[in-house]
């Protein structure tokens, strides 16, 4: 098994099954990195067997899906943090609810600041 398999089925199984709440169809949204390794390793017909009906940049211009769960697959960059917490902030949530993964560790700092800053807009 190559690497790219190893990898495909650690995103399946660990990412994509593991936070289904019984709804049949849900919003992948990924920042550009994580599409790259999505890409690499993953068919798109592959991620749709798993519930995953759009896939979202989350740096683009995004319509609302209340409806929708959304995965998050983000890296702890300032420009992929932050378009997470407008999603989630005073006004409607953009999506029902979301669960949220990364391809590496986000600090507590970087996290705080930008919740902070979301407060005092």
């Amino acid at each position: 098994m190559t690497l790219k398999n190893l990898v495909g089925q650690k995103v399946i199984n660990e990412i994509l099954k593991s936070k289904k709440n019984g709804t049949d169809s849900r919003v992948l949204v990924v920042y550009r990195f994580s599409l790259r390794m999505l890409s690499a390793c993953l068919k798109m017909y592959e991620i749709a067997l798993e519930g995953i009906t759009r896939v979202q940049d989350i740096n683009k211009s995004r319509e609302p899906l209340h409806y929708l769960e959304a995965v998050y697959i983000l890296s702890p960059a300032n420009d992929s943090v932050k378009p997470l917490i407008t999603d989630f902030g005073f006004r409607r949530n953009r999506f029902s609810d979301f669960f949220g993964f990364r391809i590496s560790k986000i600090t507590d700092f970087l996290f705080r600041r930008k919740r902070k800053e979301r407060r005092t807009q």
